[in-house]
């Protein structure tokens, strides 16, 4: 994977005897996907949360020194001190980081938000498992991508009882709040033993529209031309 790596400038200090070094999980992250700082503080620790500001297109991230005098510090780790931070999801454009111990400034690192090939983009993150609780014993797994796309496996069972599997692996939002992609129905070989991937079949047998408001999901799932209507919640555990 590529990565935007700065590292920073040694301050003299015992403290900071192992190089320090900071960098962005995506060097060009989608827009709205989050942004991930991976800090590597050295020797020296840091409290958390860390704090992390905004002004303009500038994001400054403050990394504060637990302030705990210790007679015999104990080692760091091997490898160092680290930290990773979430900075936050971001519209297209250009951003800098400023990585800061207390008040000195110890690096800055650039980076460029690409536009999403999404031209509608979700208001929230709907990742999840929906269920009906009246219903126990089937649901709809929602994984989002930090760009939007929707994946999602719909779990239940067939007329004669048998569990059928069906996913949807991708769409498009017709809305903010509005999701739409073809469902498939999925079979394949037991996992025990050598697994056969050729034996995996991947049928087109309908559509899913995914209405989400409020915490709810609002259903509708058409396969093999019968549609049923559903309204989900969050799994709580």
């Amino acid at each position: 994977m590529k990565r935007t790596v700065a590292f920073l400038l040694a301050s003299g200090s015992a403290a900071l005897a192992h190089a320090q070094s900071a960098a962005l999980e995506h060097s060009s992250p989608t827009a709205q996907e989050m942004v991930v700082l991976d800090f590597n503080g050295g020797s020296q620790s840091y409290e958390e949360p860390v704090d992390v500001s905004m002004a303009g297109n500038r994001i400054t991230v403050v990394y504060k020194s637990p302030g705990v005098d210790f007679p015999e510090p104990p080692p760091p780790p091997a490898g160092g001190y680290r930290y990773q931070t979430q900075l936050g999801k971001f519209p297209a454009g250009d951003y800098e980081v400023a990585v800061m111990s207390g008040s000195t400034l110890v690096a800055t690192i650039p980076f460029h938000v690409v536009a999403s090939g999404t031209a509608i983009q979700p208001f929230e993150d709907h990742t999840d498992l929906w269920w009906n609780p009246e219903e126990s014993g089937w649901g709809l797994n929602v994984m989002q991508h930090g760009a939007g796309p929707i994946f999602a496996t719909w779990f239940a069972y067939g007329a004669d009882g048998s569990p059928q599997w069906y996913v949807v692996p991708g769409g498009k939002w017709i809305s903010p709040g509005a999701f739409a992609g073809s469902i498939y129905r999925t079979t394949g070989p037991s996992i025990a033993g050598a697994f056969d991937p050729s034996k995996v079949t991947r049928t087109l047998v309908g559509s899913a529209s995914l209405v989400f408001y409020g915490g709810r999901l609002q259903a509708s799932l058409t396969v093999d031309g019968a549609t049923t209507y559903k309204t989900l919640q969050r799994q709580s555990f």
